[in-house]
């Protein structure tokens, strides 16, 4: 499979959002592992960053519902967008939570989330555990 991008072009990528969410050096230390899966995500061109919006665009290996075959995340997220996603949440119910997020970020429905492939939504939640 060719790559869309250099591994390095992909990091660069990763660390300009990053960046520009403000996230600290030790929360990437202890993310490592999700920062190489956006990177993966972006060196197959599966993942794209806007330099202007800073807002990823996720191509989705599965078309989702009638014709949907990309979700676009927000770069940020206020704290009453989160708390409308979640309270139909139970509390102790962590992989609906994580998909409210998906949910927050996207703008897209609880009901059509949650028919994504669980290898599109693997990149989606990869994403999702920077807001959490």
């Amino acid at each position: 499979m060719e790559t869309a991008v250099s591994k390095e072009v992909a990091i660069e990528e990763v660390n300009k959002w990053l960046d520009y969410k403000k996230v600290s050096l030790k929360r990437r230390e202890a993310a490592k592992d999700y920062i190489e899966s956006l990177a993966q995500g972006i060196e197959d061109g599966v993942l794209s960053l806007d330099d202007k919006t800073f807002e990823l665009t996720q191509k989705l290996n599965f078309t989702l519902g009638e014709n949907t075959n990309e979700l676009v995340f927000k770069p940020r997220l206020t704290v009453g967008t989160i708390q409308r996603r979640l309270s139909a949440v139970k509390s102790g119910d962590g992989d609906s939570r994580v998909l409210a997020y998906v949910c927050a970020l996207t703008g897209i429905a609880t009901a059509l989330a949650s028919n994504l492939d669980t290898e599109d939504y693997a990149i989606a939640s990869t994403i999702a555990y920077f807001f959490l």
